[in-house]
C-alpha cells in the first residue's frame, strides 16, 4: 500500500495537483516516508480533525480545529471538483470524509483498493474477490456506489486527464 500511495504523490507532483492531508488528534502525524514526499509538493495543506469525517465542523459542541477555514474552502480555492482518496481506516475515516465530500460539497470521489487500508488486511489484496472481502472493505463500497473505485490503480489518472482536470506539462 505504501508504494501505491507514493505513486499517487508522484502523480500529484508531476501534474502540480493540490494535496490535502487530514490528521487526527488520536492517530498521530503522517508517516515520515510519505511526509518527505508531501513536503516536495507545491500545493499542500494539512487539516486537523477530531473525528472520522474531515469535513465535520462540530463534535459535541467543540469547533473543528481549523474553525475559521475549512477543507472545502481550500479545495475550492485550488479549483478542485474531484477528490482522489488514499489513507488508513478506510471503513471509517476515509468513508466518512468521502461521503461528506460527495453529499454535502458536491465533489466527485475516487479511490483505488490499493491505496486504502481497512480493518481487514485481505481487503486491499488483489487476490481478495469474495463477497466477505468486499464487505470488509467497508469504505470502498461507497466509491463503488457513488463515486469511482479503480481496481487497476490507473484509471483515476485517465479520468482526471479526460475531464480536463490535469493539464499535461510540456
Amino acid at each position: 500500500m505504501l508504494q501505491e500511495q507514493k505513486k499517487v504523490l508522484g502523480v500529484a507532483k508531476k501534474y502540480d495537483l493540490p494535496v490535502l492531508i487530514f490528521e487526527t488528534d488520536h492517530f498521530g502525524k503522517t508517516i515520515p516516508a510519505l511526509q518527505e514526499l508531501i513536503e516536495q509538493l507545491p500545493r499542500t495543506t494539512t487539516f486537523g480533525k477530531h473525528r472520522d469525517d474531515g469535513f465535520e465542523i462540530y463534535e459535541h459542541g467543540m469547533k473543528h480545529p481549523n474553525s475559521d477555514y475549512f477543507p472545502q474552502d481550500w479545495l475550492k480555492e485550488q479549483g478542485v471538483n474531484a477528490l482522489y482518496f488514499r489513507g488508513i481506516n478506510g471503513n471509517a475515516c476515509v468513508s466518512e470524509t468521502a461521503s461528506s465530500a460527495q453529499e454535502f460539497h458536491d465533489f466527485t470521489i475516487a479511490t483505488s483498493n490499493e491505496v486504502i487500508a481497512t480493518s481487514n488486511d485481505n481487503a486491499n489484496s488483489r487476490d481478495c474477490h469474495s463477497k466477505s472481502c468486499d464487505e470488509a472493505k467497508g469504505g470502498l463500497l461507497l466509491f463503488q456506489s457513488k463515486g469511482i473505485l479503480d481496481t487497476e490503480n490507473q484509471p483515476f489518472l485517465d479520468y482526471f486527464t479526460r475531464n480536463g482536470r490535469i493539464a499535461k506539462k510540456e
